[in-house]
């Protein structure tokens, strides 16, 4: 076990990973497990602490996957050559070198990580010295090293870290938060307005591509979809590096800071502003900003409005007449597979709501259909 302790001590590059879970407990573990002088108690309950902090990371007990897991948000010298690499290119710039020495001794170290997570419960037994019951562990095997340079390869659109694992955040002051249950909206799922969604679908094709592109401000009537529509968008365009940022009315202070820190992520993002008011103040200079990899979608519920001059691209979105709206209505049944009986009662009912919850709109066709099928 010692030789398997001086591994996980030599990491450089990758030291965060060892004095991160599971690496940090297991090393503890090592570090008295082959002293004879320790009592079989300390070595168990050392032990013990390795394995619930294992479990704690993976609820399968996976040392490999634990270790993949660490690794992947951890922050090191050649994930920080790879970032300024890429973020150079986005920019438009010479791609930065990534020196030799650092690539070779990053190699080394990603072997070692491979090595040290095949380590098995069966390796560790024999120095218990104990005939009772023990948790156990596994380990799956992972190619860590493969898994990882295959990451940074592809990093402007697998990510890394939270990136990697979340494509919806918030702001919280100067903190970006991973939304982990994000509204599942997508393009496909909505109804009306085909010709206003189809322009910001094509604008971000051009955003993503790297192309000339523009920040686009949606308004007009409460309900008619314009931040499902920049959700489901960015949505779309996940799979391809782009990641949605929402920027609540009370953030719009950190419009900037944030602006400048997305601005080092190779990645793509999408800052939707969402039901933004008449100040322009915070607006104006975030706008006129250079940014190659992030694209600002505001919504605004005013049908006039200030704002339009500071945008590139406007779109309104106006309540639907009543064939619209019946239509959408008739859509959204049919894509959830629900038969309309009696037409003219489905009419009456639908324009029902619609004076009740305030005009129609596709959130009310939606609301109607949703109270329909239960």
């Amino acid at each position: 076990m010692s030789e398997l302790l001086c591994k996980i001590n030599s990491l450089a590059i990758f030291k965060g990973v060892s004095e991160s879970e599971p690496l940090r407990s297991l090393r503890e573990f090592l570090k008295i497990a082959d002293d004879v002088s320790e009592t079989r108690y300390n070595v168990l309950e050392k032990y013990t602490a390795f394995v619930k902090a294992l479990y704690s990371i993976r609820q399968d007990g996976d040392l490999a996957a634990a270790i993949w897991n660490s690794l992947k948000y951890d922050d090191n010298p050649l994930l920080a050559a790879y970032v300024k690499a890429e973020s150079a290119r986005i920019r438009g710039k010479e791609p930065l070198k990534i020196s030799a020495l650092l690539k070779s001794t990053s190699d080394k170290e990603l072997e070692l990580l491979n090595e040290i997570s095949l380590i098995s419960y069966a390796d560790v037994e024999k120095m218990l010295a104990y005939d009772g019951y023990v948790a156990q562990f596994k380990t799956t095997g992972i190619d860590i090293k493969d898994k990882y340079m295959k990451m940074l390869e592809n990093i402007t659109r697998s990510g890394y870290g939270m990136y990697a694992d979340n494509a919806v955040f918030r702001t919280e002051g100067s903190d970006l938060i991973p939304v982990k249950y994000p509204d599942k909206v997508r393009a496909e799922g909505l109804f009306g307005y085909e010709s206003e969604r189809s322009k910001v679908i094509e604008n971000t094709k051009e955003f993503v591509k790297g192309q000339p592109y523009a920040d686009i401000l949606l308004y007009g009537e409460s309900g008619t979809g314009k931040t499902a529509t920049v959700r489901a968008t960015a949505r779309m365009f996940a799979q391809y590096g782009v990641r949605l940022v929402s920027v609540g009315k009370n953030e719009m202070m950190n419009l900037i800071p944030l602006i400048e820190r997305l601005s080092t992520v190779p990645m793509r993002f999408i800052l939707l502003l969402d039901d933004i008011i008449e100040d322009v103040s915070l607006l104006e200079s975030a706008i006129t900003s250079a940014r190659q990899n992030i694209a600002i979608y505001a919504t605004s519920s005013n049908t006039q409005t200030n704002l339009t001059g500071l945008f590139g691209m406007n779109i309104f979105l106006d309540r639907p007449d009543k064939a619209e709206y019946l239509r959408i209505a008739h859509k959204i049944c049919e894509a959830r597979g629900i038969r309309i009986g009696d037409e003219e009662s489905f009419e009456v009912e639908a324009e029902k709501l619609a004076s009740i919850e305030g005009g129609r709109s596709a959130r009310s066709a939606r609301r109607f259909v949703d109270l329909m099928g239960r």
